[in-house]
């Protein structure tokens, strides 16, 4: 599953591939995967647009476009590939099934670069919305992240504010989106590990000492 550290890897990648370039043709062998919120057909509402800025948004990937937004959230197997383009032969075999897992579900055609995007497990969700807030607001957990962890805002003392709320377990906490953006399964159990912490631990039972040390293991293990 892309984490946090694999996301904050890709998302420049992405960027610095794709900023400028035109969506000049658009393949979905995996509608399923498709979100629409456009009330246009996928494909119609992707064709000729211009790649604006490319973000980071907790664990989504946005692909800000002119006029709309393309938000990519991988789950657990999902996963994008840059390649140059050759030739419309060589997009049109890439789209095709053959034996590969990580055969493209989706596929854009920009004006020098293909992007792919695979996912063998099919639970990762591409949502197709305009640059309305009330419909990106449709998008789950998109827009009520919480405090970025890599954030110059996430300090210290921001940390120990959220704690003093909490009444679940400190795993559960960890990996609440909506205070801590973005700590996933693999990410929440390291942390703990490395701070001493039994995923079951209730927040209110963490002492002054616990709670510094989990804060000082979230940056490190992130």
């Amino acid at each position: 599953m892309p984490e946090l550290p694999d996301l904050e890897y890709i998302q420049p990648r992405l960027k610095a591939a794709l900023v400028g370039q035109t969506i000049r043709s658009v393949i979905i062998k995996e509608p399923i995967l498709i979100r629409n919120l456009t009330g246009e057909t996928s494909e119609s509402v992707l064709l000729n647009r211009t790649f604006q800025n490319i973000e980071r948004v907790g664990p989504f990937i946005d692909f800000q476009l002119d006029g709309m937004r393309c938000v990519v959230h991988c789950m657990l197997a999902g996963r994008f590939e840059l390649s140059p383009i050759e030739s419309e032969l060589q997009l049109k075999s890439q789209s095709k099934p053959n034996g590969n897992k990580y055969r493209a579900a989706v596929q854009f055609q920009c004006d020098s670069n293909v992007l792919s995007y695979s996912d063998s497990k099919k639970m990762g969700k591409i949502y197709l919305a305009p640059e309305d807030e009330s419909r990106l607001a449709q998008i789950p957990g998109f827009r009520n992240q919480g405090i970025g962890i890599l954030s110059d805002a996430f300090d210290l003392q921001t940390f120990i504010s959220l704690l003093k709320k909490e009444r679940r377990q400190v795993r559960v906490f960890l990996m609440d989106q909506t205070k801590l953006s973005a700590i996933g399964n693999a990410y929440a159990d390291e942390i703990l590990f490395d701070a001493g912490l039994h995923p079951k631990t209730m927040c209110t039972q963490l002492n002054d000492s616990d709670k510094e040390r989990l804060y000082h293991s979230i940056g490190a293990v992130i």
